[in-house]
């Protein structure tokens, strides 16, 4: 595998906090300057502030509205700033059954964690190309890659943007640009409480890796010249025994540790 730079400037999504904030403060640190973009101005600013001086543009946009990726590449085409990376990191979880959920807020899901990659990919990949270097990270999760009971529509759309991800690294093959995908599991983060999970994937002791952690094994990894990274030993082990069981017996695995526990 070819070794990759970095670049010089990074667009980071759901940069105001989590893996996101961390993966802009490693990309800082690396020397690279980095566009943020979530929906809070002031939690941008304080990721802002932790950088190296004058690297960094600060972007308010929802990720979930169509338009948001080709308003960005307009803007940044005025500044004379040509993205060399683009990390889709921006999306949430639902937890509970399916049948349960607020259909508004499975749309929501669908427009952040599935739509926006898409059309964000479709936005920044063709200049890219173009100019033969440069590429995408694309997060996704470790549960796009195994089954998701009471998390379906998050374990669903991060299938998606693993396919997506394979799809484009192929696509890209040979062109000077690079695609990773990247998959961490339970970190310390706000995930689980966005997603209002109770039970043994809602509590501290879940996470296995620190936002940190993640941020560092993705330069690596995108240095590496890899196409996709599955984050931290514990759960690499885990994914590549899931894959020597019989897909009933994951199934009903998966659903005993992520169902509901009674109360009393």
């Amino acid at each position: 595998m070819a070794r990759r730079d970095l670049g010089r400037w990074a667009i980071v999504t759901g940069a105001s906090s989590g893996i996101g904030a961390a993966l802009a403060r490693a990309l800082g640190a690396a020397g690279c300057a980095c566009v943020l973009v979530a929906r809070r101005r002031d939690a941008l600013e304080a990721v802002a502030a932790s950088l190296p001086p004058a690297r960094s543009l600060v972007w308010p946009a929802d990720v979930s509205v169509h338009e948001s990726g080709s308003e960005l590449a307009a803007a940044l085409v005025e500044r004379g700033i040509e993205p060399d990376l683009l990390v889709l990191n921006a999306g949430f979880g639902i937890y509970g059954p399916l049948a349960e959920a607020d259909p508004a807020r499975l749309g929501a899901l669908v427009d952040t964690n599935c739509r926006s990659p898409l059309l964000w990919a479709r936005t920044f990949l063709p200049g890219m190309l173009q100019r033969g270097r440069g590429g995408i990270v694309l997060v996704a999760s470790t549960g796009g890659l195994v089954p998701m009971p009471y998390y379906a529509s998050y374990g669903a759309s991060k299938a998606f943007v693993v396919s997506l991800g394979r799809a484009l690294a192929a696509e890209a093959a040979g062109s000077g640009v690079g695609v990773l995908t990247l998959c961490p599991g339970p970190a310390h983060t706000g995930f689980f409480a966005v997603a209002d999970a109770p039970g043994p994937l809602g509590s501290p002791q879940a996470a296995v890796q620190t936002p940190e952690q993640v941020a560092a094994e993705t330069l690596t990894a995108w240095r590496a010249g890899r196409s996709l990274h599955i984050c931290g030993a514990t759960n690499r082990l885990a994914m590549s025994a899931g894959r020597l069981l019989p897909p009933t017996w994951l199934d009903r695995a998966a659903r005993r540790v992520l169902q509901p526990k009674r109360r009393g």
